[in-house]
């Protein structure tokens, strides 16, 4: 419906999807994105000072971006629990390399999802109280298309911003950057610069699938009319240039969350940074997870610097 569509129909879509995230919407977010960062590092902080550690990505990076797109699209999302797991196994499932048992185990959380997708479509299309569901409906998008975009939407709408968030987190904590987030007058420039670097050298989508539309030469490189490329998007020459241009792709298949995903990731970055002073918790590194198109640390541990526990 989006991502490999193409034509009217997907240009009349994607019309109806962008309304939802207009720069002014997407600024709306802002005080309930800090308030709710906030609050989040209120209850952390008392945990912290008796000496215990926190998953960042599990308690902030994985909270934030799913609050956001309910409040835009107006639609419901399931528990925050069975979400994540629900959109983590449709990502190894599209994405990854499971074996022939393990695929049967995804499919499975897949229809799990798919099928909890058919009732909340069908009933928010009924609703038609301003959701994006119901105005998809309206403009003649049936349900069932409604439903495959509500999947991938409500996967990419928040996983993958999650997953920017636990990258960009990551850094500014072992690249001992957290100080500088946290510093009053240039906590803005700090986090925005930090963003940039981590979608130019490590972006959540490091990669895309696409087909070559017709014969093309590229330096020493033949590509064949409906070749299938994967396109690098992050990383590489791109990642050393500081280059973060495709991060979000290019055209009329540039993520219409990519404005929303930069502000988000920012926010949290600078008003946890204001917030708590952290510090990497003890432990063996944390590899990153990597798929074929999405890549993030699967856990950001954290804990309070020695001089500041109780």
């Amino acid at each position: 419906m989006l991502a490999s569509a193409s034509g009217p129909a997907h240009l009349e879509v994607r019309r109806i999807v962008a309304g939802f995230f207009s720069p002014a919407k997407v600024r709306a977010q802002r005080e309930p994105i800090l308030d709710r960062v906030r609050g989040i590092c209120a209850d952390l902080e008392p945990r912290l000072r008796n000496g215990e550690s926190a998953d960042l990505a599990t308690e902030l990076a994985a909270v934030i971006p799913v609050e956001a797109m309910a409040r835009l699209t107006g639609v419901p999302v399931p528990e925050l629990g069975t979400l994540k797991a629900w959109s983590r196994d449709s990502l190894e499932l599209f994405w990854g390399w499971p074996d022939a048992q393990r695929q049967l185990v995804l499919a499975r959380s897949a229809a799990q999802y798919f099928g909890w997708l058919d009732a909340s479509v069908h009933q928010a299309v009924q609703r038609d109280d301003g959701n994006l569901y119901a105005a998809l409906h309206r403009a003649g998008v049936s349900e069932p298309q409604i439903r495959s975009l509500a999947y991938f939407l409500g996967i990419a709408g928040q996983e993958t911003t999650s997953m920017l968030i636990q990258t960009a987190l990551h850094s500014a904590l072992h690249d001992h950057r957290w100080e500088a987030l946290a510093q009053a007058g240039t906590e803005e420039a700090a986090a925005q610069g930090l963003v940039r670097e981590v979608l130019a050298r490590a972006s959540s989508v490091p990669t895309w699938r696409r087909i070559a539309l017709k014969d093309t030469r590229i330096g020493d490189l033949e590509f064949a009319t409906g070749e299938q490329l994967v396109l690098r998007l992050a990383g590489g020459e791109l990642g050393a240039a500081g280059d973060d241009s495709l991060a979000f792709g290019y055209g009329i298949h540039r993520c219409l969350g990519a404005s929303l995903a930069r502000m988000e990731t920012e926010l949290v970055l600078s008003e946890t940074a204001r917030c708590l002073p952290l510090a990497v918790a003890d432990g063996p590194p944390v590899p990153f997870g990597h798929l074929l198109s999405f890549q993030a640390p699967p856990a950001v541990h954290i804990t309070y610097p020695a001089e500041r526990m109780l």
